[in-house]
């Protein structure tokens, strides 16, 4: 076997970021000062209920999957929302440790450059062509100002990730705690979806939403579960 033998990619839970409301799913935010002012992209928390979702969902990944390995971004919430999940997995002496955790830039989301942190109407006084900029080049190719575009993502970290797996973790059960953009990324890849279009072939992720791929033994490569699709986890109060 080449491949891992299980992976699921699972999305963070709700970090600050995503409390402020998306203007229209690409890259540019309503509210999102004074939220994140002065945060990196790296220091993001989850928020309380992004936690929660995070505990909620391991729970419910616990009841149908062991994992050898974990894979988290440098990014805060990503590292914070595999912490939940692995609260699920922890178990007391002397029952073996639960799955190994490891870290890589590679699963870091989509950098939106200059435009990280802008409002709508911020980014479109600092850059007044990027609408019809965005409209003419797609989702897939089209790159934020400073940033890089999807197309990037998938060819610099995305794929080679991918690719390293069939490597190092052939065989094995892999959880990947990552972003909404890169799991888009990842399912462009892996299921051969199109990337000529003005928007996405497939919505983003919920926060906590998941998809599962099973190595095909007939052909050796990962494939979408029967019926697979993004989940949500309950949203606990």
């Amino acid at each position: 076997m080449r491949t891992p033998k299980l992976l699921v990619l699972l999305r963070h839970g709700e970090s600050l970021m995503n409390t402020a409301e998306h203007s229209d799913g690409r890259f540019v935010l309503e509210s999102a000062q004074p939220l994140i002012e002065g945060m990196s992209d790296l220091d993001i928390p989850l928020t309380a209920l992004g936690f929660r979702q995070a505990t909620a969902v391991g729970k419910t990944l616990r009841e149908r999957f062991e994992f050898d390995v974990v894979y988290q971004s440098d990014q805060r919430r990503s590292i914070r929302t595999a912490e939940g999940v692995l609260r699920s997995y922890a178990r007391p002496f002397p029952h073996p440790p639960g799955p190994e955790v490891r870290q890589t830039f590679l699963l870091n989301e989509r950098n939106n450059g200059y435009t990280f942190g802008m409002t709508r109407e911020q980014a479109m006084s600092a850059f007044p062509w990027l609408e019809e900029y965005w409209e003419r080049w797609g989702w897939f190719q089209a790159t934020p100002p400073g940033g890089e575009s999807v197309a990037a993502l998938t060819m610099l970290r995305t794929v080679p990730f991918l690719n390293r797996l069939n490597g190092e973790a052939a065989g094995q059960r892999i959880l990947v705690v990552g972003h909404g953009r890169w799991i888009q990324s990842a399912r462009v890849h892996l299921e051969g979806l199109p990337t000529d279009t003005k928007e996405p072939p497939l919505r983003n992720a919920y926060n906590c939403g998941w998809v599962v791929y099973v190595n095909d033994p007939e052909t050796d490569r990962l494939v979408l579960a029967d019926g697979s699709r993004y989940r949500v986890s309950p949203e606990t109060e």
